[in-house]
């Protein structure tokens, strides 16, 4: 027979390190998007405004997703351009 000491502990350093490791992950995504989201804000031409007023910086799935939008009616010719040699990726 075989015995095992210390599985319980085990068990429960790797649920920590899981959470730690979660929380880290959380942090960094929602760095990294608001990051994304002011870069793209500087970098969006300038007329009255209204392209970069309209970006959107959003965490999703409990934190381990961040999606950057721009709602602006013409913020995807500013992005893909506009003519027949542009293309615009599917779901866009």
């Amino acid at each position: 027979m075989i015995r095992l000491n210390g599985l319980q502990q085990l068990q429960k350093r790797v649920q920590e390190l899981k959470n730690k490791v979660t929380a880290i992950t959380k942090e960094e995504v929602a760095r990294a998007t608001f990051e994304i989201e002011a870069e793209a804000k500087m970098r969006a031409p300038v007329n009255f405004g209204d392209l970069r007023q309209s970006g959107l910086a959003e965490i999703l799935e409990g934190g381990l997703k961040g999606k950057i939008s721009f709602n602006a009616d013409y913020a995807g010719y500013i992005e893909f351009g506009t003519g027949t040699k542009v293309s615009v990726p599917q779901g866009w």
